[in-house]
């Protein structure tokens, strides 16, 4: 009678730890899935912040960008071949989304650098001279501000695409038409490349007549 108590009593132990384990599986696998649904959300983000650049900025991803999106799909994809978000598939997934993140920031750097380094130090150099100076800031702050990248929306690289608009209607609205020799001087001088032979007679009697003379410093030589 007692050894029979006893049996009872280890089968009943037994039956609350399997009943625990799959609590503990459960949870587990409930963690799992939450990681899963945020990885397919963040890549989500990432794709749509580089198709954003694209459609607004006519960004171009490079091709190892783009394979590496690819091969993160792929393995979005094999996290649930069984049937559930396996965790070490995860962990390959979040480091492909770590790489594709700094591959994306580091081209973003350099393609913002080339568009808009030369009008943006051109319009800050202007300002004063526009129409509005307040509207001509606001323009400089939406060019400015889509140096960082955003994953949350569009908003950043939007406002970019407006402010290179806006900064075109400025510098026509000043007579600075791209191939003019005021508008090469002005590149020049961005690129801190200008010297005395490109300061012409046109060029002189702008910046004389705009107020800008502090504004420039040439260098001797060709």
């Amino acid at each position: 009678m007692l050894l029979d108590e006893l049996r009872k009593a280890i089968e009943d132990m037994e039956e609350i730890r399997d009943l625990e384990q799959d609590s503990q599986d459960s949870q587990k696998q409930n963690r799992i899935d939450k990681l899963y649904v945020t990885e397919v959300d963040d890549n989500h983000k990432i794709v749509s912040a580089i198709e954003n650049s694209r459609k607004f900025a006519a960004f171009i991803p490079s091709p190892e960008l783009k394979n590496e999106i690819l091969r993160l799909l792929r393995d979005l994809q094999k996290c649930t071949e069984s049937g559930l978000a396996q965790e070490y598939r995860l962990k390959i997934v979040q480091n492909g989304k770590k790489n594709i993140k700094y591959g994306f920031e580091t081209e973003w750097s350099v393609f913002y650098k080339g568009l808009t380094d030369k009008k943006l130090h051109t319009l800050t150099t202007i300002k004063e001279i526009t129409q509005d100076k307040e509207k001509t800031g606001y323009t400089i702050n939406k060019i400015r501000n889509a140096a960082v990248v955003s994953y949350e929306n569009d908003n950043r690289v939007r406002l970019l695409a407006e402010g290179l608009v806006e900064t075109d209607s400025i510098f026509a609205q000043l007579g600075l038409e791209k191939e003019s020799e005021i508008m090469v001087f002005l590149d020049k001088v961005a690129d801190g490349k200008a010297t005395l032979l490109d300061l012409t007679d046109t060029v002189a009697k702008w910046i004389e007549e705009k107020n800008l003379t502090e504004k420039f410093f040439v260098r001797c030589g060709v």
